[in-house]
């Protein structure tokens, strides 16, 4: 057996002198003491780099507000002016421009007259009315936009975020307004020259988006008109807001989201206030992974990835719908993505001002909701029971005569048996309402039906007559529902489905 030997002390004894002494064994040693040197100083510009990064986000976000003020301000003093003067030119730049032009015609005129040639002379006339309606166009588009009841929209404000818009389009309009700019003839074309940037009027004329009030008026009009019906249709409703109020026009539907709705929104709140006021139930439907990326606080991200959107993310969420210059539409070469902010804002425009409507046709006809609530049902998940839908916010099972009639005429056998099958009251799942209405407007087909229902153990479909769909029990209801589901996935049909 190999005999045990104790602790060699010398040794213990040896290394403790070494690491209090580092000069005792250089090779080993050498440089310890730089290294926790470096390591200290690393520690020190990491915090360093956050007290950095911090006082970075905090001057960002003073200037951001500094350049609002600043333009806004900007704005108002000129603007003021401008209208009162008609648009008047208050400068000499557009005169000295005016001037050198004609001085440049001048010549052209003699020789026209000395030849007595008449389209000669025809072409110069037709070229100082040109000059003349250019001065008549520009000033009357600067009263246009400085009239403070029908000129520029709140659109074109600066976001008073770092995230948003910067305001540049309107800085641009300010300086033509107060004449600081340069006038170019490029390729035979009129260009304001400001900062760098050179456009045309037609160009400015397209970057100057402009109140409009009609749509307000119109969304009005049409939610007196729904809310006092005695009947709710939501697809009527979608059809009316989406064709005859949110503007198709990318400036126009700016201009429907920036501005104040003069009370057509409630209480004079513009589309972002209506956000704001609508937020829990918006949480619900946003995609999280889209806008929870979380927020900069005190130098750090923070909430990124948390499965929530926090009170800050939320507010980058409505600026992203009400802003086409926010970073989220911001593409690789620079350029937003007009089209992709048109097509995510006009959708959800469209839901909540039609969700607004119901509301108040609920509250309207409160009686009715409880009237139908207790006559009529749908399938429930689960049981294979049914239940009327219009315990759900402004939901009824009724609908409009004339509905009823362009149901009668376009369902087929297959939708009419699953309108008239008989079940027992309970929970929301299937609306029939829903069906009413997409077989009335022509979005379901019988094809699509069995293309579905076939799909469901032991439906059999023969000649357009469905044999099993009066099946109960928990297997057949879940097997209906989850076919149902998906036919409004796929066929993007709304039959009620949450």
């Amino acid at each position: 057996m190999a005999k045990k030997q104790g602790a060699n002390t010398s040794l213990i004894q040896g290394a403790g002198v070494a690491y209090r002494d580092y000069s005792n064994a250089p090779g080993m040693y050498s440089g310890l003491d730089k290294i926790i040197e470096v390591g200290t100083d690393m520690s020190t510009k990491a915090m360093q780099d956050i007290e950095a990064e911090k006082l970075r986000v905090q001057q960002e976000e003073e200037d951001a507000k500094a350049l609002k003020a600043q333009q806004d301000k900007e704005w108002y003093n000129l603007s003021a002016d401008v209208y009162a003067n008609a648009g008047s030119f208050m400068k000499d730049v557009e005169y000295r421009n005016t001037a050198q032009r004609l001085t440049a015609l001048k010549q052209d005129f003699i020789d026209a007259q000395n030849s007595g040639n008449p389209e000669e002379m025809a072409a110069v006339q037709i070229e100082f009315n040109n000059i003349k309606s250019e001065i008549d166009d520009h000033k009357a588009f600067r009263k246009e936009i400085t009239s403070p009841d029908y000129g520029l929209s709140a659109a074109l404000d600066h976001s008073d975020e770092v995230e948003g818009s910067n305001g540049e389009e309107k800085a641009f309009l300010t300086k033509l307004i107060n004449e600081e700019y340069e006038i170019q003839n490029i390729d035979g074309k009129k260009y304001y020259v400001i900062d760098g940037i050179a456009k045309t009027m037609k160009e400015i004329k397209e970057m100057a988006v402009l109140k409009d009030v009609i749509p307000f008026s119109k969304y009005v009009e049409t939610k007196q008109r729904y809310e006092n019906k005695k009947n709710w249709n939501k697809d009527n409703v979608t059809f009316e807001i989406t064709n005859n109020v949110v503007p198709k026009d990318i400036n126009k539907l700016r201009a429907f989201l920036a501005d104040d709705s003069n009370g057509a929104f409630g209480n004079g709140k513009n589309f972002k206030a209506l956000l704001k006021q609508n937020e829990e139930s918006i949480k619900k439907e946003i995609n999280t992974q889209l806008f929870d990326k979380g927020y900069m606080k005190d130098g750090v991200l923070v909430g990124a990835g948390d499965g929530s959107i926090s009170p800050k993310e939320f507010d980058q969420f409505i600026l992203a719908i009400v802003d086409p210059k926010h970073k989220t539409w911001l593409k690789e070469d620079g350029s937003y993505d007009n089209i992709a902010w048109q097509k995510n804002s006009t959708k959800i425009a469209v839901e909540q001002l039609v969700n607004a409507i119901g509301n108040s046709w609920s509250d309207n006809n409160q009686e009715e909701t409880i009237k139908s609530s207790s006559s009529s049902g749908d399938f429930e998940e689960g049981t294979g029971n049914v239940i009327d839908t219009s315990a759900a916010s402004y939901e009824t099972n009724e609908t409009d005569e004339e509905v009823q009639e362009e149901v009668e005429k376009s369902s087929g056998p297959l939708a009419q048996q699953m309108l008239d099958e008989k079940y027992s009251s309970g929970k929301n799942v299937f609306n029939k309402s829903e069906l009413r209405s997409a077989l009335a407007s022509g979005n379901v087909s019988e094809e699509i039906l069995i293309k579905y229902l076939s799909e469901i153990p032991g439906i059999t479909i023969e000649n357009g007559v469905v044999k099993g769909l009066d099946q109960r029990g928990i297997r057949f209801s879940t097997a209906f529902n989850n076919a149902m589901r998906k036919l409004q996935k796929e066929e993007n049909i709304n039959l009620g489905y949450r």
